[in-house]
C-alpha cells in the first residue's frame, strides 16, 4: 500500500509540473493508467486551478477501498483520504522540489510531432524533453488543441501511459478539494512517504 500511495503522490506532483497552462482551468475526466499494456489503475480526476482530486483504484488493491488524493498547491500538501475509516493522512511536499529550482534550473524543449484524434478531440502530440540538474527526461504528451489540457501522457517508450477520457471542462465543486467533514487526521503508519 505504501508503494501505491508513493507512486500516486509522485504522479500527482508530476502532473502539476507538466500541465502548465492547464492549471488555470477547471475540468474533470476519467483517468486510466497502464504499465507495459496492463491497466494499473483507473478512476476520476478533477482540476480547479491549483487544486486536484484523484480517486483511483489501483489493480493491486482491487476490491479494497479506493485511494483518494487531494492535492493543494496553495498549501503544498497532499491529503490521502481513507473513506472507509473516515480518516486522512497529510503529506507536505514543499521540500521535494524547491520552488526556486522548479523553474530556474529546469529547461524544457517541446517538439510538435503532429496531431491525432483522442476520445473525439483533436490533440497536438508533443515530445517534451526536460533537463533538471543535467538529467534529461522525455515524455510524449497529447494536449487538447483548444484548451491545452492533457489527454494522454506517456514515457518515451510507451511503457507507462496515462489517458484522460470523457473530459468535461467547467467549474468544479470547491468541496471536492477539502477534507470531508468529520474525518480525523492520523499519522502515517509507515513514516514519511518521501524520507
Amino acid at each position: 500500500m505504501k508503494k501505491a500511495i508513493c507512486q500516486m503522490i509522485l504522479l500527482i506532483v508530476c502532473l502539476f509540473l507538466l500541465e502548465g497552462a492547464a492549471l488555470a482551468m477547471e475540468y474533470s475526466a476519467d483517468v486510466v493508467s497502464t504499465s507495459n499494456g496492463r491497466t494499473v489503475s483507473s478512476g476520476k480526476i478533477w482540476f480547479s486551478n491549483d487544486r486536484m482530486r484523484l480517486e483511483t483504484q489501483p489493480t493491486e488493491l482491487k476490491g479494497k477501498m479506493p485511494i483518494i488524493a487531494i492535492t493543494r498547491l496553495d498549501k503544498m500538501i497532499v491529503w490521502i483520504v481513507m473513506v472507509n475509516e473516515q480518516k486522512y493522512m497529510e503529506q507536505n511536499f514543499s521540500g521535494m522540489i524547491p520552488v526556486s529550482e522548479s523553474t530556474d534550473n529546469v529547461q524544457a524543449q517541446k517538439q510538435l510531432l503532429g496531431s491525432e484524434i483522442l476520445d473525439g478531440r483533436t490533440a497536438n502530440k508533443y515530445r517534451v524533453t526536460t533537463t533538471y540538474k543535467g538529467k534529461n527526461t522525455a515524455t510524449i504528451q497529447w494536449l487538447d488543441a483548444d484548451s491545452g489540457i492533457p489527454l494522454k501522457i506517456s514515457d518515451e517508450k510507451g511503457q507507462f501511459v496515462q489517458e484522460y477520457k470523457n473530459l468535461v471542462v467547467g467549474p468544479q465543486d470547491a468541496a471536492l478539494f477539502e477534507i470531508p467533514a468529520g474525518y480525523q487526521k492520523f499519522s502515517m503508519p509507515f513514516g514519511n512517504l518521501f524520507g
